[in-house]
């Protein structure tokens, strides 16, 4: 994963998936325009998304379960 492990916070992991979202945008026009390569991108970026979703979930997750022992 590496780029979200440096974000202590949501807003800051969710903040950089935007990121990765943004650039799908624009290459996702270059491929409506007939850009093969941009789709390539554009997959290869669905995929970095995918982990970076996952990786947020799951830190959600490991702090809701330690708020909970925290009780």
């Amino acid at each position: 994963m590496g780029r979200l492990e440096k974000y202590d916070t949501v807003e800051a992991m969710v903040d950089a998936a935007i990121d990765t979202w943004t650039g799908m945008l624009r290459d996702s026009d270059k491929f409506d325009k007939g850009n093969k390569a941009a789709g390539r991108r554009v997959r290869k970026a669905l995929q970095v998304a995918k982990k970076e979703a996952d990786h947020i979930r799951k830190f959600i997750t490991a702090k809701t379960k330690k708020a909970g022992d925290d009780e």
